[in-house]
Protein backbone atom coordinates (compact mmCIF):
# COMPACT_ATOMS: atom_id res chain seq x y z
CA UNK A 1 0.00 0.00 0.00
CA UNK A 2 1.21 3.47 -0.82
CA UNK A 3 1.23 6.27 1.70
CA UNK A 4 -2.25 7.34 2.67
CA UNK A 5 -5.25 6.67 4.93
CA UNK A 6 -7.21 3.44 4.47
CA UNK A 7 -10.65 2.54 6.10
CA UNK A 8 -10.79 -0.49 8.38
CA UNK A 9 -14.18 -2.29 8.45
CA UNK A 10 -15.40 -4.97 10.91
CA UNK A 11 -16.60 -7.86 8.85
CA UNK A 12 -17.72 -10.19 11.66
CA UNK A 13 -17.46 -10.77 15.37
CA UNK A 14 -16.88 -14.13 16.94
CA UNK A 15 -17.73 -14.74 20.58
CA UNK A 16 -15.07 -15.99 22.88
CA UNK A 17 -15.32 -18.98 25.19
CA UNK A 18 -18.23 -18.76 27.63
CA UNK A 19 -19.44 -15.54 25.95
CA UNK A 20 -23.05 -15.34 24.69
CA UNK A 21 -23.32 -12.55 22.11
CA UNK A 22 -27.05 -12.61 22.62
CA UNK A 23 -26.52 -10.82 25.84
CA UNK A 24 -25.06 -7.80 24.00
CA UNK A 25 -26.50 -5.12 21.82
CA UNK A 26 -23.57 -4.74 19.40
CA UNK A 27 -22.94 -1.75 17.12
CA UNK A 28 -19.99 -1.27 14.73
CA UNK A 29 -17.86 1.76 13.98
CA UNK A 30 -15.29 1.64 11.13
CA UNK A 31 -11.70 2.70 11.79
CA UNK A 32 -8.79 3.71 9.48
CA UNK A 33 -5.23 2.55 8.72
CA UNK A 34 -2.66 5.31 8.19
CA UNK A 35 0.28 4.28 5.91
CA UNK A 36 3.05 6.75 6.68
CA UNK A 37 6.11 7.60 4.60
CA UNK A 38 9.11 5.39 5.20
CA UNK A 39 12.19 7.41 6.25
CA UNK A 40 15.05 7.27 3.73
CA UNK A 41 18.50 8.76 4.23
CA UNK A 42 20.48 9.52 1.07
CA UNK A 43 24.13 10.28 1.82
CA UNK A 44 26.68 11.56 -0.68
CA UNK A 45 29.59 9.12 -0.94
CA UNK A 46 33.02 10.50 0.02
CA UNK A 47 35.20 11.54 -2.94
CA UNK A 48 38.66 12.86 -3.65
CA UNK A 49 40.55 14.52 -6.49
CA UNK A 50 43.83 16.33 -7.09
CA UNK A 51 44.14 20.07 -7.43
CA UNK A 52 43.68 21.14 -11.03
CA UNK A 53 41.36 18.31 -12.01
CA UNK A 54 37.60 18.56 -12.43
CA UNK A 55 35.26 16.25 -10.54
CA UNK A 56 32.20 15.43 -12.65
CA UNK A 57 29.47 13.87 -10.55
CA UNK A 58 27.51 11.16 -12.35
CA UNK A 59 24.61 11.26 -9.92
CA UNK A 60 25.15 7.71 -8.69
CA UNK A 61 27.73 8.42 -6.00
CA UNK A 62 25.39 8.03 -3.01
CA UNK A 63 24.52 5.63 -0.21
CA UNK A 64 20.96 4.70 0.86
CA UNK A 65 20.05 3.80 4.42
CA UNK A 66 17.02 3.45 6.70
CA UNK A 67 17.42 5.92 9.59
CA UNK A 68 14.48 4.75 11.70
CA UNK A 69 14.26 2.43 14.71
CA UNK A 70 16.06 -0.86 14.22
CA UNK A 71 17.81 0.64 11.24
CA UNK A 72 20.53 -1.98 11.15
CA UNK A 73 18.02 -4.71 10.32
CA UNK A 74 15.84 -2.87 7.84
CA UNK A 75 16.41 -2.25 4.15
CA UNK A 76 16.49 1.30 2.87
CA UNK A 77 13.96 0.61 0.10
CA UNK A 78 11.10 -1.86 -0.10
CA UNK A 79 8.69 -3.18 -2.71
CA UNK A 80 11.25 -2.94 -5.54
CA UNK A 81 11.34 0.85 -5.22
CA UNK A 82 14.47 2.47 -6.66
CA UNK A 83 16.54 5.62 -6.44
CA UNK A 84 18.06 6.05 -9.91
CA UNK A 85 19.99 9.24 -9.28
CA UNK A 86 20.47 12.37 -7.22
CA UNK A 87 21.87 15.83 -7.78
CA UNK A 88 25.36 16.25 -6.38
CA UNK A 89 27.40 19.43 -6.22
CA UNK A 90 30.45 20.81 -4.45
CA UNK A 91 32.45 24.02 -4.53
CA UNK A 92 35.53 21.79 -4.59
CA UNK A 93 34.62 20.19 -7.92
CA UNK A 94 36.13 22.83 -10.31
CA UNK A 95 39.79 22.68 -11.32
CA UNK A 96 40.42 26.00 -9.54
CA UNK A 97 39.37 24.73 -6.09
CA UNK A 98 42.22 24.94 -3.59
CA UNK A 99 43.35 21.96 -1.57
CA UNK A 100 41.25 21.13 1.47
CA UNK A 101 37.92 19.54 2.44
CA UNK A 102 34.64 20.51 0.82
CA UNK A 103 31.03 19.47 1.39
CA UNK A 104 29.26 17.44 -1.27
CA UNK A 105 25.65 18.60 -1.37
CA UNK A 106 22.99 16.08 -2.32
CA UNK A 107 19.40 16.74 -3.41
CA UNK A 108 16.80 16.00 -6.07
CA UNK A 109 16.52 12.23 -5.80
CA UNK A 110 14.74 10.55 -8.73
CA UNK A 111 13.47 7.02 -9.09
CA UNK A 112 10.38 4.90 -8.60
CA UNK A 113 8.08 4.86 -5.54
CA UNK A 114 9.85 7.75 -3.89
CA UNK A 115 6.57 9.47 -2.94
CA UNK A 116 6.28 6.82 -0.24
CA UNK A 117 9.49 7.99 1.47
CA UNK A 118 10.34 10.82 3.75
CA UNK A 119 13.75 11.62 2.26
CA UNK A 120 16.60 13.11 4.26
CA UNK A 121 19.83 14.23 2.62
CA UNK A 122 23.25 14.04 4.22
CA UNK A 123 26.28 15.89 2.87
CA UNK A 124 29.41 14.02 1.84
CA UNK A 125 33.07 15.02 2.02
CA UNK A 126 35.27 15.91 -0.95
CA UNK A 127 39.02 15.95 -0.32
CA UNK A 128 41.00 18.06 -2.80
CA UNK A 129 44.58 16.79 -2.58
CA UNK A 130 47.73 18.65 -3.68
CA UNK A 131 48.85 18.18 -7.27
CA UNK A 132 52.31 16.63 -7.70
CA UNK A 133 55.04 19.08 -8.76
CA UNK A 134 58.50 17.85 -9.73
CA UNK A 135 61.41 20.29 -9.43
CA UNK A 136 64.54 18.97 -11.15
CA UNK A 137 67.95 20.62 -11.07
CA UNK A 138 69.32 21.08 -14.59
CA UNK A 139 72.78 19.75 -15.38
CA UNK A 140 75.57 22.32 -15.60
CA UNK A 141 79.27 22.38 -16.39
CA UNK A 142 82.24 24.65 -15.89
CA UNK A 143 85.98 24.66 -16.47
CA UNK A 144 88.28 24.01 -13.51
CA UNK A 145 89.02 27.31 -11.82
CA UNK A 146 85.94 29.14 -13.15
CA UNK A 147 83.11 30.41 -10.96
CA UNK A 148 80.03 28.25 -10.66
CA UNK A 149 77.37 28.85 -13.31
CA UNK A 150 73.92 30.02 -12.30
CA UNK A 151 71.99 26.93 -11.21
CA UNK A 152 68.50 26.49 -12.66
CA UNK A 153 65.65 24.00 -12.35
CA UNK A 154 62.94 22.56 -14.58
CA UNK A 155 59.34 22.18 -13.40
CA UNK A 156 56.89 19.41 -14.26
CA UNK A 157 53.28 19.36 -13.07
CA UNK A 158 51.90 22.90 -13.05
CA UNK A 159 48.13 23.11 -13.66
CA UNK A 160 45.61 25.90 -14.15
CA UNK A 161 48.11 27.81 -16.33
CA UNK A 162 50.33 28.40 -13.31
CA UNK A 163 54.10 28.67 -13.45
CA UNK A 164 57.30 29.10 -11.44
CA UNK A 165 56.21 32.50 -10.14
CA UNK A 166 54.10 30.79 -7.46
CA UNK A 167 57.09 28.87 -6.09
CA UNK A 168 58.83 30.41 -3.07
CA UNK A 169 61.76 29.49 -0.88
CA UNK A 170 63.62 27.41 -3.47
CA UNK A 171 67.25 26.71 -2.51
CA UNK A 172 69.72 25.15 -4.96
CA UNK A 173 73.01 23.86 -3.58
CA UNK A 174 75.78 21.60 -4.80
CA UNK A 175 78.25 19.23 -3.23
CA UNK A 176 81.54 20.85 -2.27
CA UNK A 177 84.62 20.47 -4.43
CA UNK A 178 86.59 22.27 -7.13
CA UNK A 179 88.68 19.51 -8.68
CA UNK A 180 87.70 17.92 -11.97
CA UNK A 181 84.79 15.63 -11.12
CA UNK A 182 80.99 15.41 -11.09
CA UNK A 183 79.10 17.03 -8.19
CA UNK A 184 75.42 16.63 -7.26
CA UNK A 185 73.14 19.66 -7.56
CA UNK A 186 70.30 19.54 -5.03
CA UNK A 187 67.11 21.68 -5.02
CA UNK A 188 65.22 21.95 -1.72
CA UNK A 189 63.00 24.03 0.59
CA UNK A 190 60.51 25.10 -2.11
CA UNK A 191 56.82 25.59 -1.46
CA UNK A 192 53.86 26.30 -3.70
CA UNK A 193 50.18 26.54 -2.74
CA UNK A 194 48.16 23.45 -3.71
CA UNK A 195 51.19 21.37 -4.75
CA UNK A 196 53.09 18.46 -3.25
CA UNK A 197 56.72 18.97 -4.27
CA UNK A 198 59.30 16.31 -5.06
CA UNK A 199 62.85 16.90 -6.24
CA UNK A 200 65.19 15.58 -8.91
CA UNK A 201 68.94 15.95 -8.66
CA UNK A 202 71.23 17.45 -11.30
CA UNK A 203 74.96 17.28 -11.89
CA UNK A 204 77.70 19.87 -12.10
CA UNK A 205 80.57 18.61 -14.23
CA UNK A 206 83.93 20.33 -13.77
CA UNK A 207 86.12 19.83 -16.82
CA UNK A 208 89.91 20.31 -17.00
CA UNK A 209 91.40 23.73 -17.71
CA UNK A 210 94.04 24.01 -20.41
CA UNK A 211 97.68 24.75 -19.77
CA UNK A 212 99.90 26.00 -22.58
CA UNK A 213 103.40 24.56 -22.50
CA UNK A 214 105.64 26.61 -24.79
CA UNK A 215 109.13 25.35 -25.57
CA UNK A 216 111.60 28.19 -25.34
CA UNK A 217 113.74 28.89 -28.39
CA UNK A 218 117.35 27.80 -27.98
CA UNK A 219 120.62 28.36 -29.80
CA UNK A 220 124.16 27.09 -29.58
CA UNK A 221 127.41 26.92 -31.52
CA UNK A 222 128.09 23.66 -33.28
CA UNK A 223 129.91 21.20 -31.03
CA UNK A 224 128.93 17.86 -32.62
CA UNK A 225 126.71 17.02 -29.59
CA UNK A 226 122.89 16.96 -29.29
CA UNK A 227 121.51 19.90 -27.29
CA UNK A 228 120.18 19.00 -23.82
CA UNK A 229 119.26 22.29 -22.19
CA UNK A 230 115.64 22.52 -23.35
CA UNK A 231 113.18 24.51 -21.17
CA UNK A 232 109.53 25.56 -21.39
CA UNK A 233 107.18 28.22 -20.07
CA UNK A 234 103.83 27.01 -18.66
CA UNK A 235 100.84 29.38 -18.61
CA UNK A 236 97.19 29.03 -17.62
CA UNK A 237 97.36 27.88 -14.00
CA UNK A 238 94.18 28.37 -11.91
CA UNK A 239 93.81 29.29 -8.25
CA UNK A 240 97.27 29.23 -6.65
CA UNK A 241 98.44 26.22 -8.67
CA UNK A 242 101.93 26.03 -10.08
CA UNK A 243 104.12 23.39 -11.70
CA UNK A 244 104.29 21.47 -8.42
CA UNK A 245 100.72 20.19 -8.93
CA UNK A 246 101.62 18.50 -12.22
CA UNK A 247 102.57 14.91 -12.68
CA UNK A 248 104.99 13.41 -15.16
CA UNK A 249 108.01 15.30 -16.40
CA UNK A 250 108.78 17.43 -19.38
CA UNK A 251 110.21 15.47 -22.29
CA UNK A 252 111.50 16.87 -25.54
CA UNK A 253 111.28 15.26 -28.93
CA UNK A 254 111.24 16.44 -32.50
CA UNK A 255 114.02 17.16 -34.97
CA UNK A 256 115.97 19.30 -32.53
CA UNK A 257 116.20 16.61 -29.87
CA UNK A 258 118.86 14.67 -31.77
CA UNK A 259 120.19 17.44 -34.01
CA UNK A 260 124.00 17.83 -34.14
CA UNK A 261 124.56 19.57 -37.45
CA UNK A 262 124.55 23.32 -37.81
CA UNK A 263 121.24 24.69 -39.03
CA UNK A 264 117.88 26.13 -38.01
CA UNK A 265 115.35 23.59 -36.70
CA UNK A 266 112.05 25.49 -36.84
CA UNK A 267 109.45 23.85 -34.58
CA UNK A 268 112.00 21.19 -33.85
CA UNK A 269 111.74 21.41 -30.04
CA UNK A 270 108.56 19.45 -29.19
CA UNK A 271 107.65 19.25 -25.45
CA UNK A 272 105.44 16.53 -23.92
CA UNK A 273 105.12 14.28 -20.89
CA UNK A 274 103.11 16.25 -18.28
CA UNK A 275 99.95 14.93 -16.62
CA UNK A 276 97.21 16.30 -14.34
CA UNK A 277 93.65 15.56 -13.28
CA UNK A 278 92.66 19.21 -13.46
CA UNK A 279 94.46 20.25 -16.63
CA UNK A 280 94.86 19.33 -20.26
CA UNK A 281 97.94 20.43 -22.16
CA UNK A 282 98.61 22.32 -25.35
CA UNK A 283 102.23 21.95 -26.37
CA UNK A 284 103.78 24.68 -28.51
CA UNK A 285 107.07 23.73 -30.26
CA UNK A 286 110.14 25.93 -30.12
CA UNK A 287 113.08 26.50 -32.49
CA UNK A 288 116.71 25.43 -32.18
CA UNK A 289 119.45 27.25 -34.06
CA UNK A 290 122.86 25.58 -34.23
CA UNK A 291 125.34 28.16 -35.48
CA UNK A 292 128.49 27.09 -37.41
CA UNK A 293 131.60 26.90 -35.27
CA UNK A 294 134.10 29.68 -36.20
CA UNK A 295 137.41 28.25 -37.35
CA UNK A 296 140.41 29.96 -39.09
CA UNK A 297 142.86 27.69 -40.91
CA UNK A 298 146.06 29.06 -42.42
CA UNK A 299 148.46 27.38 -44.84
CA UNK A 300 151.98 27.57 -43.47
CA UNK A 301 154.74 29.31 -45.46
CA UNK A 302 157.40 27.06 -47.02
CA UNK A 303 160.54 27.51 -49.16
CA UNK A 304 162.89 25.41 -51.30
CA UNK A 305 165.98 25.81 -53.53
CA UNK A 306 165.44 25.97 -57.22
CA UNK A 307 165.47 22.47 -58.65
CA UNK A 308 164.70 20.70 -55.37
CA UNK A 309 161.44 18.81 -54.71
CA UNK A 310 158.62 20.68 -52.92
CA UNK A 311 158.58 20.36 -49.15
CA UNK A 312 155.63 18.78 -47.41
CA UNK A 313 152.97 21.46 -47.25
CA UNK A 314 151.34 22.03 -43.83
CA UNK A 315 148.52 24.05 -42.27
CA UNK A 316 147.47 25.22 -38.82
CA UNK A 317 144.40 26.51 -36.99
CA UNK A 318 145.00 30.09 -36.06
CA UNK A 319 141.66 30.81 -34.27
CA UNK A 320 138.79 28.67 -33.04
CA UNK A 321 138.97 24.96 -32.46
CA UNK A 322 137.58 21.71 -33.78
CA UNK A 323 134.74 20.00 -31.97
CA UNK A 324 135.82 17.25 -29.65
CA UNK A 325 136.89 14.14 -31.52
CA UNK A 326 136.98 15.77 -34.92
CA UNK A 327 140.06 16.20 -37.23
CA UNK A 328 140.72 18.20 -40.33
CA UNK A 329 140.88 16.54 -43.73
CA UNK A 330 141.54 17.86 -47.20
CA UNK A 331 144.68 18.81 -49.15
CA UNK A 332 147.07 21.71 -49.79
CA UNK A 333 147.97 22.81 -53.29
CA UNK A 334 150.41 25.41 -54.53
CA UNK A 335 150.39 27.41 -57.70
CA UNK A 336 152.25 25.87 -60.65
CA UNK A 337 155.81 26.94 -61.34
CA UNK A 338 159.47 26.01 -60.71
CA UNK A 339 161.29 29.24 -61.44
CA UNK A 340 162.55 31.32 -58.61
CA UNK A 341 159.61 33.24 -57.19
CA UNK A 342 156.71 33.12 -54.71
CA UNK A 343 153.81 30.73 -55.27
CA UNK A 344 150.52 30.74 -53.41
CA UNK A 345 149.49 27.72 -51.28
CA UNK A 346 145.75 27.05 -51.15
CA UNK A 347 143.61 24.75 -48.97
CA UNK A 348 140.91 22.50 -50.31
Amino acid sequence: AIVGSYPVEIQSVTAGVNTLLGNYNISFSNGSLQVQQRPLLISAAPASKTYGSVLSFQGNEFVLSYPGPGKDDKPALVNADQVSGVLLSSTGAPASANTGEYSILVSGATGTGLANYDIFYQEGLLDVEPAPLQITAENKSKVYGDSDPVFTVAYTGFVNEQGPDIVTGLVISRAAGESVNTYQITPSAASAPNYSISYGMGQLTITPAQLTVTAENKSKVYDAQAFTGFTSQISGFRFTDDASVLGGSLLYGGAAAAATEAGTYTGGIVPSGLSSTNYTFEYVPGNLVISPRPLTIRANAHSKVYGQPDPVLTREITSGSLASGQVLSGSLQRATGENVGSYGISLS
